[in-house]
C-alpha cells in the first residue's frame, strides 16, 4: 500500500495488480474453455506462463451474506477453496486462481477481498 503526502492511503498498485490478475484469469479461463485451437494461438512462452498460473492460489478474505451453512461450505470447497478461519461472515481462504469467477457467482458471496498490506507510518 502506498501512502500519499496528504496522509491518505492509495491502493492504486493493489488495484492495478488485481485488475491485471483478474483479466489474466478471465483470459486463462476463456482459453481453456475454447479448447486446443485457441491455446494453439498462444506463443509457446506465453502458453507456459498460462499453464503455470493454473495451479496458483491466492489468499483472500471471503465476505458472505451470513454465516455459511454446511451446504455452502461444501459448495465453496468443490472449487478448491480452503477455508483457514473465519470471524462471523468473513472467511480467510486460499482460493485457486481458476476458481475466482465461479466463487463470486455464488449468491451468498458478497465480496472477495485481497488481504491488506500493513506498513508502518
Amino acid at each position: 500500500m502506498i501512502y500519499t503526502t496528504h496522509g491518505k492511503r492509495s491502493c492504486s498498485n493493489s488495484k492495478l495488480f488485481f485488475s491485471y490478475l483478474f483479466l489474466t484469469m478471465l483470459f486463462v479461463t476463456g482459453c481453456r474453455e475454447e479448447g486446443a485451437r485457441t491455446m494453439d494461438k498462444l506463443d509457446p512462452r506465453l502458453k507456459m506462463q498460462v499453464d503455470r498460473m493454473q495451479g496458483e492460489t491466492l489468499s483472500v478474505f471471503l465476505h458472505t451474506t451470513g454465516k455459511m451453512d454446511e451446504a455452502q461450505r461444501r459448495k465453496i470447497e468443490t472449487y478448491g477453496v480452503v477455508i483457514q478461519s473465519n470471524a462471523g461472515t468473513v472467511y480467510v481462504c486460499r482460493i485457486p486462481l481458476r476458481a475466482i469467477v465461479p466463487v463470486v457467482k455464488e449468491k451468498f458471496v458478497v465480496l472477495l477481498e485481497a488481504p491488506k498490506e500493513l506498513t508502518p507510518q
